[in-house]
């Protein structure tokens, strides 16, 4: 009975070892014995094995992967979804995983892409929503790792919750029309994220929605921004200014904490919802605000109390303008600066002092956005230092420099701050100290070979 029992288990190891062998055996086209086509749902499905493309149509949504309607089989291997007008959703977790698929195309006839539809699928690069997206849902992209353009062509509902945490390579994104809502953590801690531009109202920005975006440098509304819910911009380093153009209803406690804003622009604000509004935005200087300053009590901007030092400029119509273009403009900018506490300057384009020393008078301290342009002079020194200079490219991937064929900066006082390769000390320069200090950050300061630097 025993010996038996071990022959029919050899057997039956033997069925599935064979049949394991043909299935390996297969082509990769073979997606199943009915050929690669199929229902998902009430939906069509055809896949391209020369491709590894995978076509959806037909009227209705893909099903949630927990409905246990029969998918496509090895959807593991496919490269590129393209699904057609008439398709109305995409199921929960639908595409979770999957980590061959590079490329999505999304119909404006989808009203809904469900939670974490295609989270975790490493190898996507490319999504592109062809219309408008009514509601994308939570976690619906979050660690696609390697997501790098996200495209919409129309309006969109709500972005949920996490919707794009951690896609670390995503580099900008493009908002054509009106936004319902930014969902809490939405982009959060989309490392590479530098530019974010919105081309009609949003709803509403949630908590932390862009925090810890460390290169976000520009953030551009429209219109009306109906909410800014606390910490939506939290640790955003490299975000400098935000201007909201056509005014924001609330702004909740500490929505711009820990980022690196010096100056604020509202043409207009329903409520500030707290007294820790502007708490923790260490760096904030500046608010310039469209209405009078009865208006801002009004909305309760006594709160703009929380930050030390905060001055407050009403009847604004935006920033100043403080881009520099040419010489003439820069000094004239400078001398507006001094005795005005802290003064950004941002380079319009390549400035060449020729060989004229360039000052920094006393009571000024001066910030120069180089924005990825050259300040250059042939002067001995470049820079004659009197008051306090902060030389920075605010730019996501510049290398700020200043350069000239002499001594570079002779400082009598006063201090230079450098953040970057912010000065750089050509072949066979020096720089003179004559008081005052440097502070660098990094590569603040470069020496080429054989430099020296003098101090007194």
């Amino acid at each position: 009975m025993e010996w038996e029992e071990s022959t029919m288990k050899k057997r039956v190891l033997s069925a599935i070892l064979a049949l394991c062998l043909a299935v390996g055996l297969l082509p990769a086209g073979a997606w199943a014995a009915g050929g690669n086509s199929g229902k998902w749902g009430e939906l069509d499905w055809h896949y391209d094995d020369a491709t590894d493309t995978l076509t959806i149509s037909g009227s209705g949504a893909v099903p949630d992967r927990s409905s246990g309607e029969a998918e496509p089989p090895n959807l593991w291997q496919v490269r590129t979804v393209e699904i057609e007008d008439g398709v109305t959703g995409i199921g929960s977790s639908a595409f979770e995983g999957y980590n061959s698929l590079t490329e999505i195309s999304i119909p404006g006839s989808v009203t809904s892409v469900g939670e974490c539809a295609f989270a975790n699928c490493s190898g996507l690069t490319r999504v592109t929503f062809s219309g408008g997206a009514a509601n994308i849902g939570e976690r619906a992209f979050s660690w696609c790792g390697a997501l790098t353009d996200v495209t919409f062509s129309g309006p969109v509902g709500m972005i949920g919750a996490d919707a794009f945490e951690w896609c670390r390579m995503l580099a900008g994104v493009t908002f054509p029309g009106p936004v319902e809502g930014i969902g809490a953590n939405a982009f959060e801690w989309c490392e590479r994220l530098g530019s974010v531009t919105f081309s009609g109202e949003v709803g509403g920005i949630g908590g932390d929605a862009f925090g810890q975006c460390g290169a976000l440098a520009s953030v551009n509304f429209s219109g009306k921004v109906g909410s800014v819910a606390s910490g939506a911009f939290s640790g955003c380093e490299k975000l400098t200014k935000l201007s909201f153009p056509e005014g924001v209803g609330t702004i909740w406690d500490y929505a711009f904490q820990q980022c690196g804003l010096t100056a604020l622009y509202f043409k207009s604000i329903d409520r500030i919802g707290g007294r820790d509004v502007f708490s923790g935005a260490d760096e904030l200087k500046d608010i310039y605000f469209g209405g009078t300053q009865a208006d801002w009590t009004t909305c309760g901007g006594y709160s703009a109390a929380g930050a030390d030092g905060l001055v407050l400029h009403t009847d604004a119509a935006g920033f100043p303008d403080t881009g520099a273009g040419d010489l003439e403009t820069l000094k004239k900018l400078i001398a507006a600066g001094v005795g005005a506490g802290r003064t950004e300057i941002e380079l319009l384009g390549n400035i060449d002092l020729g060989a004229e020393t360039l000052e920094i008078p006393k009571d000024c301290n001066l910030v120069l956005d180089l924005k990825g342009h050259t300040l250059s002079s042939s002067a001995n020194p470049a820079i004659h230092m009197l008051g306090d200079l902060t030389v920075l490219d605010s730019t996501v991937n510049g290398v700020p420099e200043v350069r000239n064929d002499g001594v570079v900066v002779d400082y009598q006082s006063g201090s230079i701050q450098a953040k970057g390769d912010a000065v750089s000390i050509q072949p066979g320069r020096t720089f003179t100290l004559n008081g005052g200090t440097i502070h660098a950050e990094g590569q603040g300061i470069v020496f080429c070979a054989g430099q020296e630097g003098g101090g007194k």
